[in-house]
């Protein structure tokens, strides 16, 4: 049941981190969206 505990707990660690790095990528590409719409010149 060790080997159990690891792999679950495994898999809900990668699946976190995937989650927050996700989130992070999401977060900066609306706001270069939003900034290059906003200022079309610094394009």
């Amino acid at each position: 049941t060790s080997w159990y505990f690891h792999n679950v707990k495994l898999l809900s660690l990668g699946s976190t981190l995937f989650t927050a790095g996700l989130d992070t990528i999401s977060t900066t590409l609306n706001w270069t969206f939003l900034l290059t719409s906003k200022y079309p010149e610094i394009q």
